[in-house]
């Protein structure tokens, strides 16, 4: 391990920053912050997926329904 790793720490470089060496920290606290973010992100949009498919679905059953009546 060199130096870097053993304190979560990077050196970068950026085309936004030419010619300069950027250093770079992992902050645990703050990744487990964002971690537990994203859960409860996926978590919401997962139900609206399903609110979505169920929505889309109904209107496919209208559709139908309807489709039938015009047909008559």
């Amino acid at each position: 391990m060199s130096f870097f790793d053993e304190r979560d720490m990077a050196a970068i470089t950026s085309p936004d920053f030419p010619g300069e060496r950027l250093i770079v920290c992992r902050n645990r606290d703050l990744a487990r912050e964002r971690e537990d973010l994203i859960k409860a992100t996926e978590r919401d949009l997962a139900k609206l997926g399903v609110a979505v498919l169920a929505t889309v679905l109904d209107n496919m059953e209208i559709g139908a329904t309807a489709g039938g009546f015009l047909s008559e």
